[in-house]
């Protein structure tokens, strides 16, 4: 089964290489890498275009700025795999996390799988915080069930069938707080059971970023928090 890891940017030059090399390192060969470069205007071209001549698994397209949920529904679009992992420029996996889960999941084309999930700093041995997910959900349940536990994990940490998206609808592009909190709840909504897989961890950067959106009070945070609430009472 091909896996399309999608990596959407946005003037990601510090660690960009770094994430990268662990999607390309993936123990799990059949595999395709879809970068969106969505207008930097750092160094971000430049590395995007050494690595694309190295792999040729690994394709890169270059937008205008229209905000990271435009570019993970580009990516899609183009992408052509049976199974969907999204990624962020800044963040890590286990080198065999997708080998683990799509040796899993396979034959589950109903399912989501998710698995474990840490904060870190610098580098992964500099954690903060314990381990997620939460441990009501740290194992497989029916996808009512998860979405009642009303805890989510690491978008990352997610492989998601296409057939799943393709019924559920790609980002919301509307919203600017909890976009991942929204969409991966559409997913589960449409699928039978939410898989665990506690063999193999993701890793989220922590923000140093006092601008960014989720930690803003501006009306445009509150307005879309209004908006995924709306959404989740619809899901339930």
């Amino acid at each position: 089964m091909l896996v399309s890891i999608i990596i959407p940017t946005f003037n990601s030059e510090k660690f960009l290489k770094e994430t990268l090399d662990c999607a390309i390192n993936q123990s799990y060969l059949f595999k395709e890498i879809i970068i969106v470069d969505d207008g930097s205007i750092d160094k971000t071209r430049l590395i995007l275009k050494d690595y694309s001549d190295k792999y040729n698994f690994l394709r890169v397209y270059h937008q205008v700025n229209k905000g990271a949920c435009n570019a993970r529904n580009f990516g899609f679009e183009v992408s052509k795999g049976e199974l969907i992992n999204f990624l962020d420029a800044d963040d890590l996996m286990d080198y065999n996390k997708i080998e683990k889960q799509v040796a899993i999941i396979k034959n589950s084309q109903d399912s989501i799988i998710g698995c474990n999930w840490i904060r870190f700093n610098t580098n992964i041995l500099n954690t903060i915080g314990g381990l997620g997910p939460h441990v009501s959900v740290a194992h497989t349940l029916d996808a009512k069930t998860w979405l009642l536990k009303r805890h989510m994990m690491a978008q990352h940490a997610w492989l998601v069938p296409r057939s799943i998206i393709n019924r559920s609808g790609l980002w919301n592009e509307s919203i600017t707080c909890n976009q991942d909190g929204e969409f991966y709840s559409r997913l589960i909504s449409n699928s039978e059971t939410v898989i665990f897989c506690n063999e193999v961890s993701v890793y989220y950067r922590a923000s140093t970023n006092n601008n960014n959106v989720s930690t803003l009070n501006s009306y445009h945070k509150y307005e879309s928090l209004f908006e995924v609430a709306v959404i989740y009472k619809k899901i339930l």
